[in-house]
């Protein structure tokens, strides 16, 4: 029998070797709910002040640290991309609805700055 979180994972097969942060808002989320969608990234940073980088402590410092390091932003805030845009060169966001927080009771939102010619 296929569950959410089985058909979530295989959904983003194509997340290998890639790093995501997660906001400081649903860390519970990762813990508690749905680490399985995450099983295709290399790597997991938690943001805010109870995260891996502390100074990450807003939507604008998060916007920055992806954009720099080409990572996915989880984040159940769909405006959290909002400051993708302040770099002129980014014209395209892709935000997939990852997965959903039953503790929570909120979406998660994968949001991928996508990288090519205009």
């Amino acid at each position: 029998m296929t569950t959410e979180t089985d058909k979530c994972s295989f959904n983003h097969a194509y997340d290998v070797a890639r790093t995501g942060v997660i906001t400081e808002e649903i860390h519970g989320w990762v813990i508690n709910d749905n680490r399985g969608s995450l099983l295709g990234y290399e790597k997991i940073i938690y943001a805010g002040k109870n995260g891996d980088f502390q100074w990450l402590d807003s939507d604008g410092k998060i916007a920055t640290f992806c954009k720099e390091n080409d990572y996915d932003l989880f984040a159940t805030d769909k405006s959290s991309y909002t400051h993708y845009f302040d770099d002129n060169e980014i014209r395209t966001i892709q935000i997939t609805k990852h997965a959903y927080w039953r503790d929570g009771k909120k979406p998660i939102f994968m949001i991928r700055i996508v990288r090519g010619t205009q």
